[in-house]
């Protein structure tokens, strides 16, 4: 065990929780490989100075510890950009609670046309593969989030990216498979709150919905966050709630893949037996790649804004422990029981 050596809102690269090793042949790491909390970046994109836009390889406007990004403005003309680095607003404080701190701010927007207005996507290139990744940050909404059935948000990635083309194109210039993706929002038919683990395969060119996998990776589906939870009482409360996922590459040839995912330290799903990639995808294939934020499909009123925050990320190539927290202190209790969740269909 090594002694953590942490600097407040910096990367850290040499922090270790264990030693642990995978059975593919792949780095045998135990340790922190990313983190920051966005105290120490300056204010980006604030004056949608990169509105419009995508940045890729090689991208030299990104913030400080992140690699790319894609800010593209919505249909009509919004007031706010659509991501930016930047204090809360309206003087909400961040996850550290100081008031003074910053996080990285996604602006929802609703239109009556466009089903998904405006993008906003933070990315972090690790350009290593990883054959296991433990993933956290903490997510709030602001006061009186709207929403309507069946609308959802792409919040957070975990990727393979070939690190060839553009990072954001996939099938047209690049290869961007297998994924790990979650999605926020608001039950068909109900109120209820809800979450969408939505999942891509390798190899992207035949095999990319997951056709071999487990029939639970072939549809995207909305998943309640708990009965009688509302969108409001639940992910939507303008509370910040701690969310993680861990994901493992299965061997070509088994399932042996793993997703799970934690809110606020209770297990909300655990399947050991993935297939995220099958012959034809790369045997050395690991995660290299995560991503905050994203488009939603959110058509809460004709033309709005509203906005959710996303603050101390973790990534890490071991399980992140229950008390740790960017700079010191603690966190939520360790996971417990799954609880009793139900599922519908998705799009």
């Amino acid at each position: 065990m090594l002694k953590s050596i942490v600097r407040k809102g910096m990367v850290c690269q040499i922090v270790a929780f264990a030693f642990s090793c995978s059975l593919l042949a792949l780095p045998c790491q135990g340790a922190v490989i990313f983190e920051t909390t966005f105290d120490s970046n300056a204010d980006w994109n604030a004056s949608k100075q990169y509105e419009g836009n995508e940045c890729i390889d090689p991208c030299t406007t990104a913030p400080t510890n992140w690699t790319n990004y894609r800010v593209v403005d919505g249909s009509g003309s919004w007031t706010n950009p659509t991501g930016s680095i930047r204090k809360l607003p309206g003087s909400v404080a961040d996850h550290s609670g100081t008031g003074t701190g910053k996080g990285y701010v996604v602006y929802n927007e609703s239109h009556p046309v466009d089903n998904w207005p405006g993008d906003s996507e933070l990315v972090k290139n690790l350009h290593t593969e990883y054959p296991e990744i433990y993933f956290r940050a903490w997510m709030r909404t602001q006061p009186g989030w709207q929403s309507v059935t069946g609308a959802s948000s792409k919040i957070f990635r975990i990727e393979h990216f070939d690190q060839t083309g553009n990072i954001f194109a996939n099938f047209s210039t690049g290869d961007m498979s297998p994924i790990a993706l979650l999605l926020f929002g608001q039950m068909g038919g109900s109120t209820q709150g809800a979450y969408v683990p939505a999942f891509r395969c390798a190899p992207q060119s035949s095999n990319y919905y997951c056709t071999s996998a487990p029939s639970y990776m072939q549809n995207d589906i909305f998943t309640t966050l708990g009965t009688a939870k509302t969108v409001t009482t639940s992910w939507a409360d303008g509370n910040w709630h701690q969310y993680d996922i861990h994901v493992k590459m299965n061997t070509i040839g088994s399932n042996n893949g793993v997703f799970e995912f934690s809110v606020d330290g209770t297990l909300m799903v655990s399947r050991t037996d993935a297939q995220w990639k099958v012959s034809g995808a790369g045997a050395g294939d690991g995660w290299n790649t995560i991503s905050i934020g994203g488009n939603s499909n959110n058509s809460f009123a004709t033309q709005a804004e509203q906005w959710y925050a996303i603050d101390d990320v973790v990534v890490s190539t071991t399980p992140i422990p229950a008390g740790y927290t960017i700079g010191g202190g603690t966190t939520p209790a360790s996971p417990s029981a799954p609880p009793n969740a139900t599922g519908s269909g998705h799009q």
